[in-house]
């Protein structure tokens, strides 16, 4: 495996691993009213296995603060 596969993985890992820890954490504010959830980690483990083999990842985000800030990233990791 050569450093710049590494660095691909490495960065894909990084950026599935954000991108679902912060879907994690602010995820819905019903999950503790028998609304959906699930399990944050089961997400994290299915990302890892579909983009195990992937040569390259389109990153989407998007998160609110409420009226205080928006973000939104759009992107691909080769």
């Amino acid at each position: 495996m050569t450093s710049t596969t590494k660095c691909r993985r490495t960065i894909l890992s990084i950026a599935v691993v954000a991108a679902l820890t912060g879907v994690a954490a602010c995820g819905s504010s019903d999950s503790g009213k028998g609304g959906g959830g699930g399990d944050p980690l089961a997400a994290l483990r299915l990302a890892d296995k579909s983009t195990d083999d992937a040569d390259s990842v389109k990153i989407e985000s998007t998160g609110d603060m409420g009226d205080l800030m928006s973000i939104k990233a759009d992107g691909e990791v080769d």
